[in-house]
């Protein structure tokens, strides 16, 4: 039984309406009107409109910041009790996330586990997502639970994967798809160090680069070949691209879960998870605030592919050493959110791997 088979699932009235007000008008501000800033300098330079993808570490850079916010400090004291009441002791938030979803925003596409789990050596992590506001959506995104899919999680084990789905239904029995394997590492430990950094960032956009490409190549030649040969390839050459194709006729059973605003639902760090594909009419949508949170353990191996990583590597106060005990960042008396010096190489450089998206390759 996995460590964290046991978790409840939803955790009713974790904040109640007060601290559902403040975090829906703190996203407002913070989060929607920046949105809308990089839309309009878009705009102004006859750009495409970018994407409202996930924000991560808003609320931490707000709690270390002058003067004190004695509501967001009220609301990740209700957040670390009922985590040690209900979950367990021992465990810290490592870092907060927005996840909004409307007609035209997705936040995340694809079928995934957070790789972000498996940086420690404890692993029975889980985030609390929580709801806020929705028109005619209170429920969470799409998981694909154990219980439903046993043979998936055989598969799967103790390891942080993305699923690609095959979408043509004549293939889709012989081969439902593809697992892509995050490739967690120790060299991003160069990330953590200020002269190291560039070179790190360079080595990133390579493998980055490398994954997306090996992915499209193996996708197209799944596209071209028949089953038969595209997994007799895959025995041989899988391991290269860090792909495993799944076996013949698995199905694959997602669950949502009711929600009501303030209610937190527990995502467990072994579960892979969507944001939910319906097609949506113009006025539905729905705002959720989330947190990560691992058992406090030493770090072992770094995550180079997910964007909650990059957006920590900004900043030197969020340094993670190998070895060392994950930070309790949101219990620290102060940080200060200086971020690197920037140069052009590095601007380059961090707007690259912004523009890989690890699996989702056939959507680009």
């Amino acid at each position: 039984m996995r460590p964290s088979a046991g978790y409840p699932r939803i955790l009713e009235g974790l904040l109640d309406a007060a601290d559902v007000e403040y975090l829906k008008g703190f996203f407002d501000l913070q989060v929607k009107t920046e949105w809308e800033k990089n839309e309009a300098l878009a705009a102004s330079r006859n750009q495409p409109k970018p994407r409202r993808s996930l924000e991560y570490y808003t609320l931490l850079r707000h709690l270390h910041s002058e003067p004190r916010d004695h509501s967001l400090e009220r609301v990740v004291s209700k957040l670390y009790a009922a985590i040690e009441k209900q979950l367990g002791s021992g465990f810290v938030i490592v870092h907060d996330f927005w996840s909004w979803r409307t007609p035209e925003n997705v936040p995340a596409e694809f079928i995934h586990h957070d790789p972000d789990f498996w940086v420690a050596g404890r692993h029975d992590g889980f985030n609390l997502w929580i709801l806020l506001d929705h028109a005619d959506m209170s429920h969470s995104f799409d998981i694909l639970v154990e219980e439903k899919n046993p043979k998936l999680y055989e598969i799967v084990g103790d390891k942080a994967g993305r699923l690609l789905p095959e979408r043509d239904p004549k293939k889709s029995q012989s081969c439902p798809g593809l697992l892509f394997w995050d490739p967690l590492s120790r060299w991003p430990l160069l990330y953590e160090r200020p002269w190291t950094r560039t070179l790190a960032m360079v080595l990133g956009v390579g493998f980055n680069k490398f994954w997306e490409k090996s992915q499209q190549g193996v996708l197209q030649l799944k596209r071209l070949l028949p089953t038969w040969a595209f997994r007799c390839f895959m025995f041989f050459a899988g391991w290269c691209f860090r792909l495993t194709p799944l076996p013949p006729g698995l199905e694959l059973r997602m669950d949502r879960f009711k929600m009501k605003e303030g209610d937190a639902l527990v995502l467990r760090q072994y579960e892979l998870h969507t944001t939910d594909q319906d097609q949506l009419q113009s006025h539905q949508f729905r705002l959720a605030v989330g947190v990560k949170v691992l058992r406090q353990a030493p770090i072992t191996q770094y995550c180079y592919t997910g964007p909650a990583s990059r957006t920590r590597r900004s900043y030197p106060c969020l340094r993670w050493g190998l070895g060392e005990l994950l930070p309790d960042f949101y219990r620290a008396t102060k940080l200060d959110f200086k971020p690197y010096p920037s140069t052009f190489l590095t601007r380059a450089l961090f707007a690259a791997t912004a523009e890989v998206a690890l699996g989702d390759a056939e959507t680009r």
